[in-house]
Order: structure tokens, then sequence, then C-alpha cells
């Protein structure tokens, strides 16, 4: 949860400063971020209930 407002943040502050053009860069950003986090739970969620 954590992650998605900090991602969201980030795409209203690029969005606001360079009028859209950094828009697309968070994107690019945001998908491995997403991906690290998500392994990052999973891993911790099967080493408390292995």
């Amino acid at each position: 949860m954590a992650s998605t407002i900090l991602m969201g943040c980030l795409v209203a502050c690029f969005a606001a400063v360079a009028d859209l053009r950094g828009a697309s860069f968070v994107q690019v950003v945001k998908v491995p971020v997403t991906l690290i986090t998500l392994v990052v739970v999973a891993l911790l969620a099967l080493r408390e209930f292995s």
C-alpha cells in the first residue's frame, strides 16, 4: 500500500514539474519497483508461513 501511494505521489510530482514529460519515465520506473516490492512481500510471506 505504501508503494502504491509513493508511486502516485511520484507521478503527480513529475506531471506537475515536467508538464507530463516525466510521466512516461515514471511509468518505466514503476514496473520494476512494483515487481521488486511484490517479490519482497512474497518472500516475507513464505518465510513467515513456511
